[in-house]
């Protein structure tokens, strides 16, 4: 219904649709590490499954389903999904997860046993060998390695009750190592980039646990969560370009999650900068940094009304965490509004460099 009634957003669905279709002429991955990485593959994975999943189910396309299902058993033949480096494991197990899940009634009982047999021991026992240091993280490690493995556990619940329950309570035990980095304000030291990667699979943990238990066991509520979104905004500078600290690329680009943060916060202005990339009818995926996440975008679109974004009321936004930051805009609609972005913080936090006292200024 939110596809007809808004063609920005059905423009983009018909481009995750033409992916689709690309990804039917694909062969299976392999397992091709890259240094001590599987990463690349993870995520080759996790968007051809998501897409093809989202595709599936939207069109009822067998073609889909088929191709998915291929990826999906190509993958839990896999020996190991590389706990070394557990970033691997996390984002693989989102993408069996929500294949296994939403495509569920679809496939055989010999191909349910294979992709369940895989999560659980190249995932979830994964998560117990000496590998999984991600639990004591305060970084990004924790909230991408937690949200993949709650998601598979939740996905493989009715099968596997006391497993699933035992990931989701040490997730739980653990996440708010990263998740008081965005207090008091919402700020996020790792900076804008991380910010996406991070709290995308915040996101995705706290929404699939909400959508099963009907709440998000209080991380919703975490001081300072829901104004990051308000931060993340403010990272970006009238030119388009962002405040690049912390391994941030120069250029800002649209944001999936901000569409979950504007119905949890009740807040559509949250979307003004989103609505941007959605009117670019060259529109390129590239300008989503998780763009194997974009089935989320649509999905999140439909719970806000689109017709009620406006431009934020706020020109100054500021952070008293771990990284200290003040910026100020003159403005929301123009290029050549003012803009001035000041950072302290520490040298010593993932990803954070020596620049404390830095800033940027536009005219």
């Amino acid at each position: 219904k939110m596809l007809e009634n808004n063609p920005r957003v059905m423009s983009f669905h018909e481009r995750i649709i033409e992916e689709c279709d690309e990804m039917l002429t694909t062969k299976p991955s392999v397992r091709i590490m890259e240094g001590k990485r599987l990463l690349t593959i993870s995520r080759i994975v996790l968007e051809r499954v998501f897409y093809l999943s989202y595709g599936y189910r939207m069109t009822g396309n067998e073609e889909y389903l088929k191709r998915a299902e291929e990826e999906m058993l190509a993958a839990a033949a896999f020996t190991d999904w590389n706990p070394k480096h557990f970033l691997d494991v996390g984002e693989m197990c989102f993408g069996l997860a929500i294949g296994y899940d939403w495509l569920y009634d679809k496939l055989s009982e010999q191909t349910r046993k294979t992709i369940r047999e895989a999560i659980i021991s190249k995932g979830i026992m994964a998560a117990k060998s000496k590998d999984a240091k991600f639990y004591r993280s305060k970084t990004n490690w924790n909230q991408v390695c937690n949200g993949g493995l709650v998601n598979a556990a939740l996905a493989i619940c009715d099968e596997e009750p006391e497993l699933a329950k035992e990931i989701i309570d040490k997730a739980l035990g653990s996440i708010n190592l990263a998740v008081e980095n965005y207090a008091p304000e919402g700020g996020y030291p790792e900076g804008f980039q991380y910010w996406t990667y991070g709290t995308a699979y915040q996101v995705l943990l706290n929404d699939a646990l909400e959508s099963v238990f009907g709440h998000s066991f209080g991380l919703n509520e975490a001081p300072g969560l829901l104004r990051s979104a308000r931060y993340v905004q403010f990272m970006t500078a009238p030119t388009g370009d962002c405040f690049c600290f912390s391994d941030a690329n120069p250029t800002a680009y649209g944001n999936i999650m901000m569409f979950w943060f504007a119905y949890k916060a009740n807040d559509p202005s949250l979307l003004w900068l989103e609505m941007d990339y959605l009117k670019d009818k060259n529109l390129d995926f590239g300008e989503y940094n998780e763009d194997r996440l974009l089935p989320c975008l649509p999905i999140f679109a439909s719970r806000v009304d689109l017709s009620k974004v406006r431009a934020p009321k706020e020109k100054v936004w500021k952070n008293d965490g771990i990284t200290p930051l003040f910026i100020y805009r003159s403005g929301w609609d123009s290029s050549k509004d003012v803009y001035l972005g000041v950072k302290g913080g520490t040298s010593s936090f993932s990803h954070a460099h020596m620049d404390a006292g830095s800033f940027v200024y536009e005219n």
